[in-house]
Parts: structure tokens; C-alpha cells; sequence
């Protein structure tokens, strides 16, 4: 969905209205623009569908909060 290259690393869900989940990731890549997009509030997600719960589901603008460079 992100491109090649984007990793995400999921490590927290939270349950905050009967139909929505908050998750948290460690996403990274080696393409800065990559990130920029993701991090970018006014980036479009499509809704997708999970075949293996059978549920769709659209990402909202991701929130980014700490930024490093590659080590």
C-alpha cells in the first residue's frame, strides 16, 4: 500500500469507539519521500479489504511524531 521498501513494525492497539482502533507503528524506509507522504495529513488512503476478517478498512492520516535518520 506504501511502496516497496516501507517496513511497519505494529507494537499497540487501542479500542477507542465500538468501530475504531488507534494502532501504533515504527515504520521506516530507505526513501525519505516515502515518509514524507505517509506523514503528510492531507495523503488519501484508499478503504481496503481484509479477506482473513473480512472487514474493510481506511487509514487515516498518520500522525508522526518522532523522525530519525537512517543510522
Amino acid at each position: 500500500m506504501f511502496g516497496p521498501g516501507v517496513k511497519g513494525f505494529f507494537y499497540r492497539c487501542e479500542r477507542v469507539a465500538w468501530d475504531t482502533n488507534t494502532y501504533w507503528f515504527t515504520i521506516s524506509s530507505a526513501d525519505r519521500a516515502q515518509i514524507d507522504e505517509l506523514c503528510d495529513p492531507d495523503t488519501d488512503y484508499p478503504i481496503v479489504y481484509d479477506a482473513q476478517h473480512d472487514t474493510y478498512w481506511l487509514d487515516e492520516p498518520f500522525t508522526c511524531t518522532k523522525w530519525a535518520a537512517p543510522a
